[in-house]
């Protein structure tokens, strides 16, 4: 969606990088779209807008973290991004909870705009999702709650199956991902 909005706007590139930095759409949860140029220069970032203009030692500034770290993870995503794209796993700052760390998963992918190259992504953490175990699924016709279970068509077998699906799919592409940063 993110590229195809690059693509085919007929907005300005710094238009652009706003909208994809601020317009709600470009964040749906843990994912978020972001767009740097070959420098590691943020120019759009639908997570954490406050990254936008920084260079990439700006940005190890920010996140703590020593500016080689940064450069190698620039220098992994433009790689992937001249590959043609792919998936790029990484250990990045958790913005919920400053001084921790949280793997993340970002598919990157590679645009022109008006003749300037610059590589996206599209990264997401990849934590486990909580199991929700209690649920509230309803109540028995004697009045006892009726407990989570996969034996049930309710919101928690399916949002427990949702966890496991997805947490199962990052392993699986975790593990098939050449590029670990």
């Amino acid at each position: 969606h993110a590229l195809a909005t690059v693509v085919s706007s007929p907005l300005s590139s710094d238009e652009i990088f706003s909208m994809i930095s601020y317009d709600p759409q470009f964040k749906l949860g843990a994912a978020y779209v972001y767009i740097a140029d070959y420098n590691g220069t943020a120019l759009a970032h639908g997570g954490i807008p406050q990254l936008v203009g920084l260079s990439g030692e700006q940005i190890a500034t920010f996140a703590g973290y020593p500016i080689e770290v940064v450069d190698q993870l620039t220098k992994g995503q433009v790689a992937a991004a001249r590959a043609g794209g792919g998936y790029v796993l990484y250990d990045w700052f958790d913005s919920l909870n400053p001084g921790e760390f949280v793997p993340k998963f970002a598919y990157i992918f590679s645009l022109n705009i008006n003749g300037h190259p610059y590589f996206g992504g599209v990264g997401f953490d990849h934590r486990r999702a909580p199991l929700q175990p209690d649920l509230d699924t309803g109540t028995q016709i004697n009045g006892d709650p009726i407990p989570c279970s996969s034996q049930y068509g309710t919101a928690c077998s399916v949002a427990n199956s949702q966890a496991l699906l997805g947490q199962a799919l990052g392993d699986l592409v975790a593990a098939s991902t050449e590029t670990k940063i």
